[in-house]
């Protein structure tokens, strides 16, 4: 949401670039850290410093299903790819398809698809609880988004975007360096403070500032998935995603270190590596 915003494009563009490269970055990951850990990289004694931790299930017959418990993630994602579709192949798009495809109607529609299906295993007043505590994660989430902003503005500010935006712009390989520094400099931001929101977002808000995607001649949505896949990059014991991961699977540090950092930074590359072939041979798709 916030790099459509930032970036000023469609944010159906940055849905179906984000599924399409993400699913796919990520079993590729996947295969390639399994094998690394299959070949000796695991070492259970080391790296297995507890008993998982296991979380309540909701149990019985009118538990929701698979298909029911995706319809409040479906449903804004449908939503919103529908306005961008239409625009695309048609100038004039309706104006119930303009109302619904907003993400702030959408992403309503998802939530009250969410109650529905709730409404089958769960009472009003754990509904309102459930509510509550996702709330309170949601505002965790807007701080440290609105905490991004304001230190890319105050980084912005400084003029370093201009400075790159000239020299890269200077370069016979302008496209591909643009990449390659949006990703460096998000990946130095999520090594040093730790969360991947504030990096991306920081460093998002440098290179709009500095309008990188236009001075060089690509879409931003490119800009925008090596800002975002620099910003996971390097997730380490400044992150609490990395806790988070570490405490629930029961590793050791060393194992989160292996699993969780090295995993994400598999899939951080394999990301860059497809901005740069998207930027190479679809630049403003």
């Amino acid at each position: 949401l916030a790099a459509a915003d930032i970036l000023g494009f469609d944010l159906g563009i940055m849905i179906l670039a984000g599924l399409a490269m993400g699913l796919f970055a990520a079993l590729l990951a996947m295969r390639v850290l399994f094998a690394l850990l299959d070949r000796g990289l695991w070492n259970e004694e080391r790296d297995q410093a507890g008993e998982v931790m296991h979380v309540r299930s909701i149990s019985g017959e009118r538990a929701p299903g698979p298909v029911l418990s995706l319809i409040p993630i479906g449903t804004p994602i449908v939503l919103i790819l529908s306005g961008t579709v239409l625009r695309a192949v048609t100038n004039e798009v309706p104006v119930i398809i303009q109302f619904l495809s907003h993400k702030v109607v959408a992403m309503l529609a998802g939530t009250i698809a969410a109650y529905i299906i709730a409404a089958r295993t769960m009472t009003g007043r754990e509904q309102a609880s459930s509510a509550q505590k996702a709330m309170a994660s949601a505002g965790l989430v807007l701080l440290v988004t609105g905490a991004g902003g304001a230190f890319g503005a105050v980084i912005q500010s400084t003029g370093i975007g201009d400075i790159l935006a000239e020299r890269i712009g200077h370069s016979s390989h302008s496209r591909l360096l643009a990449i390659l520094v949006t990703y460096v400099t998000a990946m130095i931001f999520r090594v040093s403070q730790g969360s991947g929101t504030v990096a991306s977002i920081t460093t998002m808000t440098i290179m709009a500032g500095a309008q990188l995607a236009w001075n060089v001649g690509i879409h931003p949505v490119w800009i925008a998935l090596a800002a975002l896949s620099g910003g996971i990059s390097i997730g380490h014991i400044n992150d609490s995603g990395f806790w988070v991961t570490v405490n629930l699977s029961g590793f050791s540090v060393t194992g989160g270190l292996k699993i969780y950092t090295l995993g994400e930074f598999i899939i951080s590359l394999i990301v860059l590596a497809l901005c740069m072939a998207g930027v190479s041979l679809l630049p403003n798709l």
